[in-house]
């Protein structure tokens, strides 16, 4: 009787507490619930920082951030340190982060004092003469357009928009309605098969038709 009457009061703790850590998840900023199978998403594809996410998906608001499976999509990430995932980031991922960084300083010093052009110039110049630091990954850099194209030392290539080092995004992308209109997109665009691409620098959306 006495075992039973034990039983009995375990279990009716057990689902207090559970209750009581579901409602508590629920209710606290950058908290996020247990994910069920109502909030869970198994279509689309996301790629994230050149690794496959595998579904399904769960799109999260957490203290002014959007996440996909708990990595970062918006804002976009700055710093490859901050990223808590350490399959997705290499010590030459980093190192690249760093010398892309380091060439928009010195790009956007140039423009200080010169026009586009001559900042440009003077930028490959300096690099190489060895004059930008962090940068001895790169094996060259060139422009084409409005971009510069990095080539790196392990035969990769990084394109950039020499505008993207021109805006500040910070405004717009601490606002709290952005927040939410990216939130709302990226699971509009997932059940809809689409294909999420982001990195440090970019983010694409495929379409299902050009897969």
């Amino acid at each position: 009787m006495k075992k039973s009457f034990f039983k009995c009061l375990l279990l009716i703790i057990s689902v207090i507490t559970i209750a009581n850590c579901n409602l508590l998840a629920q209710n606290t900023p950058g908290l996020v619930a247990d994910k069920t199978n109502e909030n869970q998403i198994n279509s689309g594809i996301v790629i994230a920082f050149g690794e496959t996410i595998n579904s399904p998906y769960f799109v999260e608001m957490s203290n002014g951030t959007v996440l996909i499976n708990g990595i970062q999509f918006f804002p976009r990430l700055s710093d490859p340190t901050t990223i808590k995932h350490e399959t997705i980031v290499s010590d030459f991922t980093i190192q690249k982060h760093e010398a892309i960084q380091e060439i928009g300083k010195a790009y956007k010093h140039n423009l200080g004092s010169m026009n586009d052009r001559t900042a440009v110039s003077t930028l490959i110049s300096d690099f190489q003469n060895g004059n930008i630091s962090k940068t001895t990954i790169i094996s060259s850099i060139d422009q084409k357009d409005h971009s510069l194209v990095i080539s790196f030392s392990d035969d990769s290539r990084e394109v950039i928009l020499l505008d993207s080092y021109k805006m500040d995004y910070s405004e717009k992308e601490n606002d709290q309605e952005a927040v939410v209109q990216q939130y709302e997109k990226i699971i509009d665009l997932l059940q809809k098969d689409w294909t999420i691409v982001f990195d440090y620098k970019k983010t694409e959306f495929i379409t299902p038709k050009s897969k």
